[in-house]
Formats: C-alpha cells, structure tokens, sequence
C-alpha cells in the first residue's frame, strides 16, 4: 500500500513539473537512461557478487568507497 501511495506522489510532482514547463524531452531522455543503468548495474552486480569470495568483495568495496571519498574531499574543496 505504501509504494503505491509513493507513486502516486511522484507521478503527481513529476506531472506537475512537467506541465509547468520543468521537465523537458532531455530531463526523460537521461532518467530513462539511468534507469536502464541502474537495472543493469543491478542485475550484473548481483551476478558478479555471487561468484566472489566475501573477502575479495569486501576489498573492492572498500577501494570504491576510498575512491569515492577522495573524489568528494576534493571537488568540496575546489
């Protein structure tokens, strides 16, 4: 019940937005986009995850938060 009530709250902004001239063909274009990637990202991470030794996982974990760290310290300080 609670992701349908979410939904309609979405579709409702998103509609309004677009009526209001927010959202254009680009803003669809690119969220259609990252959906597919997310879905893609997801069904292939899961996949790989599988098949990993938690160890291993772990470490690549870990370096792509170090990564993602590094990159936030330094963009926040330019």
């Amino acid at each position: 019940m609670a992701r349908r009530s979410a939904l309609a709250r979405r579709n409702a902004g998103s509609d309004g937005n677009y009526k209001a001239g927010k959202i254009n063909g680009d803003h669809i274009r690119i969220g259609l986009l990252i959906a597919v990637g997310m879905f893609g990202g997801t069904f292939f991470g899961a996949k790989l995850s599988t098949q990993l030794p938690a160890a291993q996982l772990q470490k690549i974990f870990s370096i792509f938060l170090v990564l993602i760290a590094a990159r936030l310290w330094f963009s926040a300080a330019a």
